[in-house]
């Protein structure tokens, strides 16, 4: 009896959610998405319009759904019945064909915010595929992944870095994919052109004079700290360098319990698809938690 109580209550308060989330995709999706996308070919088919379907990913990464099928479950029982939703499988190659509608929203919602950002942090990140123990014998994605180094927790894995620019307000404007083995002073100068901020910060792993002389051609000034082994400079603070960084280090913390680690896409669409919902969801609840709590980092205090 208490268990039915419990469902009872939870149901609403899913639908509130959920149609909380499908009014601001489909403003933002009428507003930014182009004709060429809108209108394609075949769209009249769909069982389900594209801002329905881009609604149930970011409803699943809200609430917590860890894996595509766990969303589609909680779809079909608390807001959908499986006559009125796509198959299983139609839901995940329609999931996979939104990325570059998931990349246009989320691109021109972060933008639209206005934030006045006063420097941007870069950073990378670990994305694993698959145990360590295995690392030797995974093909997932043998196109693009192989085996890298994580120092943080001192191990090899196998799967991609991310390298994520983030803006002193905390949210994320520019992101590589890039192998595991692909060190991040190849990544920086991408970054940095993405999102040109003129004034950058970055961790040792992009201490390079020719990143620095690029960068400056543009515009931009690069603040890395001084490596153990190089000449120190006077005009650079280390500390307080590291205490602006910690703010990026927080952001992939945070992404990281939405699900930027955990992926399990089978196909480069679907996981491309992912990283930009979870960028977007992330951007979502942060803007409305710093409408309560003005520069807070605490994305949570966000849920719709």
């Amino acid at each position: 009896m208490q268990s039915q109580l419990q469902n009872t209550q939870f149901y609403p308060e899913v639908q509130t959610t959920y149609h909380t989330i499908l009014e601001k995709v489909e403003e933002l999706y009428l507003k930014f998405i182009p004709d060429t996308i809108r209108l394609r070919r075949n769209i009249n088919q769909q069982k389900q319009v594209d801002t329905v379907i881009i609604s149930k990913i970011i409803f699943g990464l809200m609430i917590g759904f860890p894996s595509q099928s766990g969303t589609y479950r909680a779809i079909c029982a608390f807001l959908y019945p499986s006559s009125a939703f796509p198959s299983r499988t139609m839901y995940s190659r329609f999931c996979g064909g939104l990325k570059t509608a998931l990349k246009i929203i989320r691109y021109e919602y972060v933008n639209s915010l206005d934030n006045k950002a006063r420097y941007a942090v870069i950073d990378s990140f670990p994305c694993p595929l698959c145990a360590t123990i295995r690392n030797r014998r995974a093909k997932l994605f043998s196109e693009i992944a192989n085996i890298g180094y994580n120092a943080t927790k001192d191990l090899y894995y196998y799967g991609f870095k991310i390298s994520l620019s983030v803006d002193s307000k905390g949210f994320p404007i520019a992101y590589e994919v890039t192998s595991a083995s692909i060190h991040d002073v190849n990544m920086a100068y991408d970054l940095v052109e993405q999102a040109p901020n003129k004034q950058i910060l970055a961790d040792k792993g992009c201490v390079s004079t020719k990143l620095k002389q690029a960068c400056h051609a543009i515009g931009v000034d690069l603040w890395t700290p001084s490596k153990k082994n190089q000449k120190a400079n006077d005009t650079i603070d280390n500390s307080l360098l590291r205490k602006f960084r910690k703010k990026v280090e927080t952001v992939i913390s945070s992404l990281s319990l939405i699900g930027v680690q955990n992926f399990k896409n089978r196909s480069l669409a679907g996981f491309e698809a992912r990283l930009e919902a979870i960028l977007l969801t992330y951007s979502f609840m942060l803007k409305k938690a710093q409408v309560s709590v003005s520069g807070t980092l605490r994305y949570s205090l966000g849920r719709f």
